[in-house]
């Protein structure tokens, strides 16, 4: 992953051929922010799974840039769900 995967990823629309599909809990945003968190949180863990191969080479540093920004934009969208459900009340 580079450091352009990662800062496109917050920015990239989530597309699914479930995300255009109708929501089974009734609240189709609420789906949205639970795949948007659910994609985030895999991207981070697939880039902190990438620093067990970086350790000890110069690759190393971008990684841990890489897992970093990953994080945040976990971390952002968790935070966009926690809104939505707040706001929202579903």
């Amino acid at each position: 992953m580079t450091k352009s995967d990662v800062s496109q990823l917050k920015f990239r629309p989530f597309q699914s051929r479930s995300d255009r599909a109708e929501s089974p809990t009734g609240c189709d945003e609420k789906v949205r922010f639970l795949r948007r968190y659910d994609a985030a949180v895999r991207e981070y863990s697939r880039a902190v799974s990438d620093l067990v191969t970086t350790v000890g080479s110069a690759d190393f540093g971008s990684a841990i840039h890489c897992a970093n920004l990953a994080r945040a934009i976990a971390q952002e969208a968790h935070e966009g769900l926690d809104r939505h459900l707040t706001e929202h009340g579903c």
